[in-house]
């Protein structure tokens, strides 16, 4: 698995909310622990985004789905099939 997070740039500790491309929001909580559910060890950690933090994306989300709403419903399916295909 770390091998992935070599390739996506991301190491523990990296932020774990993002608000858009390269802007990653973080906080002084301690951070989460992802955990193998296999065997139960850490896969990585990442540090959590506080109130605030949570309320910026937020924020950013609604707008952005305030945009997208009125996109025609055939020019929607293709964005989200194109995020499947990303993914």
């Amino acid at each position: 698995m770390e091998y992935l997070f070599d390739r996506l740039g991301l190491a523990d500790g990296a932020p774990g909310v993002c608000l858009g491309p390269e802007s990653w929001i973080a906080s002084d909580e301690p951070p989460l622990v992802s955990l193998n559910p296999h065997t139960g060890e850490p896969i990585a950690e990442v540090a959590p985004a506080d109130a605030a933090g949570l309320e910026q994306v937020t924020a950013a989300a609604a707008e952005a789905f305030e945009k997208f709403r009125h996109l025609p419903a055939p020019k929607r399916g293709d964005l989200v099939r194109d995020l499947g295909a990303a993914l």
